[in-house]
C-alpha cells in the first residue's frame, strides 16, 4: 500500500516497514471506480484539505489504476504540505483478484471485503462509500465493518413515479420495487451513519426508510471556470471547426448509453441544409467493444450528408473540459434511459449553454424544472432530429438563465464539501478556503 505525503515525492510502502501502532485514519475515503465523477469528488475533499490545513487525516483507499490516471491529484497534497492526506491503492493482487469476478455478486462482495480489511488495517474511525448503489447487499449480508459507515447514493428511481409525465415500463416497475426493498432493509438492519443522496428529489423518500440514518441531500460538485477567449478561439482552429457551423458537443464516453447511435441516425433524417449548419463535436473516448460500429456509422453519416463531424477519441484533463462547453452552441446529453444524476447537464449549465436532453427520470425533471433546454425522448432519432431543428432555430427561447444559474449555484464545490466535512467530522469548512 502507498501514501504520499508532504516530505515525499516518491511513496512510502508501508507494507515494507513497521506500521506505526497510532497510526489511525480519522476519515477513509473508499472508492475502486478510477474515472468518470469519481475522481473529481475525491479532489474536492483533497482540495479543501490542503487549503485548510485541516488536523483530522483523509486516507482515500483507491485502485492502482486511480494512480496511473490521476498523478496530478496524487501529488497535489505532497505539493501543498499536507501530512494528513494519504493515498492507498489496494494491492496489484487484490486489484486482479477484482477484476477476475466475473458475476455481479461475487464482485461486490470482494470489493465490500477489501473496504473491511483495508479499513480495519488503516484503523479507521469512520469511513465514506464513494458508490453506495452497488455494495448495498454486502453491506446487508456480508461482513460487520469495522468503523461506521457513510455513503453516496448515486441512482434511486423509486420515487419516479412522482415525476410529471414520467413514463413507466414493467422493466421499471421491476427495478423500484427491488430498490425499495433492499434500501429498506440495509437502512434497518446496517450501522449506516448517513446516507448522501445525489438526487434532491429522493431524499424525503429515502428518510422514510429509516429513523437512525442521517439521510441528506449531497450537491452534484461543480466549479464554474472563466473562460480566456483566446483559448476557446485556439481549441476551434486544432479541431479544424468551420465557423459557420453550429457546434452541437456530445462529451464523455461514447457508447450507446449516451445515445450516440440515435443521435447519427437522426441526423440522417435532416435535410441538407440543415446539416450544412452543424457541426458535431464527439469529445471522449470510445467505448472499445463498440468502437468499429461507431467509427463506420460515423463515416456513413458523413459521406452521406454535409455535416461537419469532429471526433477527439481521447481522455480530456479536468483543467480543459469547460474549454469544451464554452465553444458549444448546443449539449446533446442524449442518454437512453439514464437513472440519476448527469454532470453534463451541470456543466452545460454553467457553461450557460443549451441542452437537448433525455426526458427520462431526473434528467428530464431537472431540464424541466430549470429550463435548461429541450428534453425529448431521446430513445426516438425522430424526437432527436425535430430537436436538433429547433435548436438551429433558437433553443435558447426554452431556456432561462436565472434558472440555469440557480441550478449552478445550489451545485458549487464548495456546497459538496460543506456538506461532506460539517456531517463527516463535525467541523464547518471555512468556505473562503474553498
Amino acid at each position: 500500500m502507498t501514501t504520499l505525503n508532504s516530505h515525499s515525492t516518491k511513496p512510502n510502502l508501508l507494507n515494507e516497514a513497521p506500521r506505526s501502532e497510532n497510526l489511525r485514519t480519522t476519515l477513509l475515503v473508499f472508492d475502486l471506480l478510477s474515472q468518470g465523477h469519481h475522481a473529481a469528488y475525491i479532489r474536492h475533499l483533497v482540495e479543501y484539505w490542503c487549503s485548510t490545513q485541516c488536523p483530522d487525516s483523509l486516507t482515500c483507499v483507491v485502485t492502482p489504476e486511480f494512480l496511473e490516471f490521476h498523478p496530478d491529484l496524487i501529488n497535489f497534497a505532497s505539493e501543498h504540505g499536507q501530512p494528513n492526506v494519504q493515498f492507498f491503492p489496494i494491492s496489484e493482487e487484490d486489484f486482479i483478484h477484482l477484476k477476475a469476478q466475473v458475476s455481479f455478486t461475487a464482485k461486490v462482495f470482494t470489493e465490500w471485503n477489501l473496504f473491511c480489511r483495508y479499513a480495519g488495517e488503516l484503523n479507521a474511525s469512520q469511513a465514506l462509500l464513494m458508490y453506495f448503489d452497488h455494495l448495498q447487499l454486502p453491506i446487508l449480508f456480508g461482513r460487520k465493518a469495522p468503523c461506521p459507515v457513510s455513503g453516496i447514493y448515486f441512482r434511486p428511481t423509486f420515487h419516479y413515479t412522482t415525476f410529471f409525465g414520467y413514463r413507466s415500463t414493467w422493466k421499471d416497475l421491476i427495478r423500484r420495487w427491488r430498490q425499495k426493498v433492499l434500501l429498506a432493509l440495509v437502512l434497518q438492519r446496517s450501522n449506516l451513519k448517513c446516507l448522501f443522496s445525489l438526487d434532491p428529489f429522493a431524499v424525503s423518500h429515502i428518510a422514510k426508510f429509516t429513523s437512525k440514518t442521517q439521510v441528506l441531500c449531497l450537491p452534484d460538485p461543480i466549479t464554474p471556470e472563466k473562460i480566456n477567449s483566446g483559448q476557446a478561439i485556439k481549441l476551434k482552429e486544432t479541431l479544424k471547426i468551420d465557423n459557420a457551423r453550429q457546434i452541437f458537443l456530445m462529451f464523455g464516453m461514447l457508447s450507446g448509453r449516451k445515445g450516440i447511435f440515435q443521435v447519427l441516425d437522426a441526423i440522417q433524417q435532416l435535410d441538407p441544409d440543415s446539416c450544412q449548419k452543424i457541426c458535431l463535436l464527439l469529445v471522449g473516448s470510445i467505448q472499445p467493444s463498440q468502437k468499429s460500429k461507431i467509427q463506420s456509422l460515423i463515416l456513413e453519416v458523413s459521406q452521406s450528408r454535409p455535416i461537419q463531424i469532429v471526433v477527439q477519441d481521447d481522455f480530456v484533463p479536468e483543467s480543459d473540459v469547460a474549454l469544451y462547453y464554452h465553444i458549444a452552441d448546443v449539449v446533446l446529453a442524449t442518454y437512453q434511459r439514464h437513472v440519476g444524476m448527469s454532470g453534463i447537464l451541470l456543466a452545460a449549465a454553467a457553461a450557460q449553454k443549451p441542452v437537448i436532453s433525455s426526458d427520462f427520470g431526473l434528467m428530464g425533471e431537472l431540464v424541466k424544472r430549470y429550463c435548461l433546454g429541450l428534453a425529448i425522448d431521446s430513445t426516438n432519432p425522430s424526437a432527436i432530429a425535430q430537436a436538433i431543428l429547433e435548436a438551429l432555430d433558437g433553443v435558447n427561447e426554452s431556456c432561462d438563465r436565472q434558472k440555469m444559474e440557480q441550478f449552478v449555484n445550489q451545485n458549487l464545490a464548495e456546497n459538496f464539501v460543506k456538506t461532506l466535512v460539517k456531517t463527516l467530522t463535525g467541523q464547518l469548512p471555512n468556505q473562503a478556503h474553498i
